[in-house]
């Protein structure tokens, strides 16, 4: 077997220690076994194994915190003499017990690291501390890892005011991107219960053009022929989904016989040759979903909007012009209308906000009275509030052109980026995922954005249309499980029976709140991002019930452990 072969792919998790092997025996994609592993444990490690339950640990000034940090012996032969030292302090004082010991291969050793914060530590100042374990015998063998101090405020304020409502409620959890086109026997169902739990019921979702026209493979195809489209694998992955799921699909990819350069591997993500003819093959299809066309569905009433393309700012997924985007953009704009004006049509859909190449688009369309119903972006960040100040700031540019002042913003993929770590783990497959999630949506909650989806629903390798590996979903795969910001989505939703948001601030910015009421009652989240155990103080005033029974949801790292994420 050629170890090299495009077909065989290789993964290092650093969770696990090991290089995983994926096979791909047939070519399409689809994940056949992964059952073959190297344990590079010892190796990567250097003969050391380090692991605290907590890297991050919050105190007031004056204050002090405590780590255990457990060091295994992984490789060698015979006893080593291991020393422990700490760096990186700037205001702490720091002890450790045992600064010295000695192993034996497979042996463990708990090492107490005790800092203490003087009373002149300023406030919101982070201790960026190194532990290093290191052999006296073998200088090669040693292991570092992080430590942080946060110094943070003893008492932290959480005020909400019943009487004092901002806005609607926004159930910005309930959008996601991608599904599974199929999974092992009976996930499938599980899926879509875990997801109706927590209150996501619309999937955005690739429609792919050149996958479906046309079916002979001949350049004078015509549009209108039924037996020109293969409408398999969307049929079947239709036919599939709950009837309570709602669609954005994305319409992308341009025959090789349409394509303005059929000779390039890269064929489908070049403009079509003739803007007009793909539109048609375009609106056929959407007719397929929406009409009934050609033995299709009657699906309109379940797509939020049609999404023209994907990231065309990006030469990765577009190889024209901005200018020739507009033009694939206003032509099936036109064209999905011509079957029902009500159907709503949005872009430009550019990786990240990318704010000259929106204005130009908005500046074409406006120019041409191209309908916008949606305006649509991207957008990776490791700073959670990111989303909602963009979503303002496009907001602001919207203004700008009075007929689309109006139009729906749609944050169409937000996540934190791949090379996101915190304690040498991706974020969202860790309880910081959590953290994070929950930050943005409570940001989003409270911008104008009108639709977000999360990118991505599972770490699936089967989603549909396109091959999709990557650590970006609330769930885990193979098998099916939900990651900690998975709860994150289910803890809003119980934000689904309030209809209006309610003033709450609090006086610590590592504390985000949101709260909304209904006429019997009132949900408050708070996302503590502290590092250690924090006191709330709790205020909500002007309630207008003589009586309340109040329940208290609390998800945090050992409720998700033990099997009860969500524990009242």
């Amino acid at each position: 077997m050629d170890l090299h072969h495009p077909m065989i792919r290789w993964n290092y998790s650093r969770n696990t220690g090991c290089l995983y092997f994926y096979f791909f025996p047939d070519g399409n994609l689809t994940e056949k076994s992964i059952d073959v592993y190297i344990d590079c444990l010892g190796v990567v490690g250097r003969g050391l194994h380090l692991h605290t339950s907590s890297y991050r640990k919050g105190t007031p000034p004056g204050g002090a915190v405590h780590f255990v940090v457990n060091v295994r012996k992984t490789l060698g032969k015979g006893r080593e003499t291991f020393d422990v030292a700490v760096t990186g302090e700037e205001y702490g004082k720091i002890s450790i017990f045992p600064s010295n010991f000695t192993l034996s291969r497979g042996e463990s050793k708990d090492v107490e690291v005790h800092i203490e914060l003087p009373q002149d530590t300023p406030l919101d100042h982070t201790e960026n501390l190194v532990l290093r374990v290191a052999s006296r015998e073998n200088p090669a063998v040693y292991k570092e890892i992080e430590l942080f101090v946060r110094c943070e405020k003893a008492v932290n304020d959480v005020n909400v005011d019943y009487e004092k409502t901002i806005g609607e409620i926004k159930p910005v959890w309930k959008y996601t991107c991608q599904l599974p086109e199929r999974l092992p026997d009976g996930e499938m169902e599980k899926l879509f219960d875990y997801m109706r739990e927590a209150g996501i019921t619309c999937v955005r979702i690739g429609v792919p053009v050149h996958m479906i026209f046309p079916a002979s493979g001949s350049s004078s195809a015509n549009p209108d022929d039924p037996s020109e489209y293969n409408f398999t694998r969307v049929d079947r992955f239709l036919s599939l989904l709950p009837e309570d799921i709602h669609l954005i699909p994305i319409t992308t990819g341009v025959p090789r016989v349409l394509s303005s350069n059929p000779n390039s591997e890269r064929y489908s993500r070049y403009p079509p040759a003739d803007m007009d003819l793909y539109g048609e093959v375009v609106k056929h299809i959407v007719m397929h979903i929406t009409e009934g066309w050609a033995n299709g569905f009657y699906e309109g009433d379940r797509i939020i909007y049609w999404e023209i393309w994907g990231e065309p700012n990006l030469d990765l997924f577009w190889e024209g012009s901005a200018e020739e985007y507009f033009r694939l953009y206003e032509t099936i704009a036109l064209k999905i209308k011509e079957i029902d004006p009500s159907f709503k049509v949005g872009g430009p859909t550019t990786a990240g906000v990318d704010y000259p190449y929106l204005r130009s688009f908005l500046d074409y369309m406006e120019s041409r009275n191209v309908p916008v119903d949606v305006v649509d972006f991207h957008h990776y960040s490791a700073d959670p509030m990111d989303f909602s100040n963009h979503v303002k700031g496009v907001r602001k540019l919207l203004s700008d052109y009075p007929e689309y002042r109006n139009a729906e913003l749609s944050l169409s993929e937000w996540n934190c980026p791949s090379d996101f770590k915190i304690d040498n783990k991706y974020v969202l497959n860790s309880f910081y995922g959590a953290l994070f999630t929950a930050s943005a949506l409570i940001g989003l909650m409270q911008s104008e954005v009108d639709i977000a989806c999360h990118f991505n629903t599972i770490d699936s390798n089967l989603s549909f249309p396109v091959f999709i590996h990557g650590p970006y979903g609330i769930f885990f795969h193979n098998p099916l499980r939900p990651k900690p910001s998975y709860y994150v989505f289910k803890m809003f939703n119980e934000m689904g029976e309030m209809n209006r948001l309610v003033q709450s601030s609090t006086n610590n910015n590592h504390i985000d709140v949101v709260s909304g009421k209904a006429e019997n009652g009132i949900c408050i989240i708070i996302n503590d991002k502290n590092y250690g155990e924090s006191t709330i103080e709790f205020n909500v005033k002007n309630l207008p019930w003589d009586k309340v029974n109040c329940e208290i949801i609390v998800f945090n790292q050992s409720n998700y452990d033990e099997g009860n994420p969500l524990s009242l």
